[in-house]
Order: structure tokens, then C-alpha cells, then sequence
């Protein structure tokens, strides 16, 4: 399920060519971050999902180092699933790169927000020239982070609200000097929707076609199961052959 563009900056607001004084004060910085907000309309069923964060190929600043200059972090207002998420590059084809965001979870009617986040370091700003830009699909995820549903999954409403949201710093940030009174601003508006609305269905997935009995070679598998991609094929065919392994290593009683 598409959801909108994203992107992320850390700039400046305008070119300037020369020192920066009181009078090209509104050159300022400005770091922006992406924000979805979305909630689990079923009654009654939990649902695992996660993002993809497509992007054209590109290099320095401007493509996606996971842990080095964007992170992601999931809050439900649960202890458990209030922290950063990994962030995994996967194969895509068409001059882009695409990455799939950890698994977070939402239980039946909860709402989460899922922050897309600049890694802010010195180099970063003294460059100022981070600027990534692209966009994000939400997906179900067959684990929740620990067990892994070999059943068909069905299709899941969600109300989502996609949002840039940015704060203005103070040309002397960062300073050591306590007496300074620097002036910052905060900026933040909803982006437009894939669908035009905040209500949309995230597609269901079909069960895993898997014989128990006889372990098939991952291109039989990937065939069998048409619609997993390469990598989720990988994945999953990988966890089941290691519970397979552990239980022929384990002596029945």
C-alpha cells in the first residue's frame, strides 16, 4: 500500500555566498524528518507491518547509509515497542534502492507513529547538503519480530496520516556559550496521500506453500510461492529450514 513521498534534509533555506550576519539571518538551518502516523482499524486482530522506503540511486549524502544517516523509530506507547527499528537495504531493480524498515506491531484499534529520522553529526552540519527524497509503501509482515505465521493473512484497513515535519536552528547552534539565546522554530505539514484519503487497505498474503516432509531447493520454493519477493522468500525459507533443523537435532522422547 503506497502511502506518500518522504524526505529528508538537513539544509539550508536559502544559497548564500557570503558570511553569515544578522541581516541573512533567514538563511537558517533546517532539518526535517518524515512522521506516519497510523492506526489498526480491526476490532480484533493484532497486525505486524512494515515500511519501504524506495529511492533513486544516488550517492553521498543524498542515498541511505542504514545506522550512519537515517534511523527509525517506532512508538505505540508500549515500553517494548518505543524504540528504533532496523533499517535493511533489499534488492530493487530500476536505478533505485530500496530498504524495509524492522517489523512494529499495532493491536486492534491502537495507534503508532513511525519516525523517519536524519542522524544529525557535526560533519552533517557543517555540510549541510543531506537531502533524501523518495517514497513508502506499508506491507504485512508474516513475523512479529519473534514467530513467523505460515497462514494466509488478511488484508488489514488502516487510517494513516503522512507528515515532513522540521526545526528551524539558530545560525550559532551548536555553541558553548551558555549566555547566548538562540532562536529556533518548528515547521510541520501532511503530505498528501497515494489515495487522496487517511483511510486505505494494506493487502493480505497468502499462506505459505511448504511441504514438511520433503525440504525443497529455494528455487522450487520461490516458485511455489509467486508472490514473495526474493528476499522475504529467502527469509522465510531460511527460518523454516533452521526449525526444521533444530527439531531433527532434538531426540524425540
Amino acid at each position: 500500500m503506497l502511502t506518500s513521498n518522504f524526505e529528508l534534509l538537513v539544509a539550508r533555506i536559502a544559497d548564500t555566498t557570503t558570511p553569515l550576519t544578522p541581516a541573512t539571518a533567514p538563511f537558517r538551518k533546517i532539518v526535517t524528518g518524515h512522521f506516519l502516523t497510523v492506526t489498526n482499524l480491526d476490532p480484533t486482530r493484532r497486525i505486524n507491518l512494515q515500511a519501504l522506503l524506495t529511492i533513486t540511486s544516488s550517492t553521498g549524502n543524498s542515498t541511505i547509509v542504514p545506522g550512519t544517516n537515517v534511523r527509525v523509530v517506532f512508538d505505540n506507547g508500549s515500553i517494548e515497542n518505543n524504540n528504533p527499528k532496523s533499517l535493511i537495504s533489499i534488492p530493487s531493480i530500476g536505478g533505485s534502492s530500496t530498504f524495509r524498515t524492522g517489523v512494529f506491531s499495532l493491536g486492534p484499534k491502537q495507534t503508532g507513529l513511525l519516525a523517519i529520522l536524519p542522524i544529525i553529526s557535526a560533519s552533517v552540519l557543517t555540510s549541510l547538503d543531506l537531502a533524501i527524497r523518495g517514497y513508502i509503501e506499508l506491507r504485512q509482515s508474516r513475523s512479529n519480530g519473534v514467530f513467523l505465521n505460515l497462514g494466509a493473512i488478511p488484508a488489514a484497513d488502516v487510517l494513516f496520516t503522512p507528515e515532513t515535519r522540521g526545526t528551524f536552528l539558530d545560525e550559532a547552534f551548536p555553541t558553548n556559550v551558555t549566555t547566548d539565546e538562540l532562536d529556533f522554530d518548528q515547521a510541520t505539514y501532511a503530505l498528501p496521500t497515494a489515495n487522496g484519503k487517511s483511510r486505505d487497505t494494506v493487502a493480505g498474503l497468502p499462506a505459505i506453500d511448504f511441504d514438511f516432509v520433503r525440504i525443497p531447493t529455494r528455487e522450487v520454493f520461490l516458485k511455489k510461492n509467486p508472490a514473495l519477493s526474493e528476499d522475504e522468500a529467502g527469509i522465510i525459507y531460511e527460518n523454516i529450514n533452521d526449525v526444521l533443523s533444530l527439531q531433527k537435532a532434538v531426540p524425540a522422547k
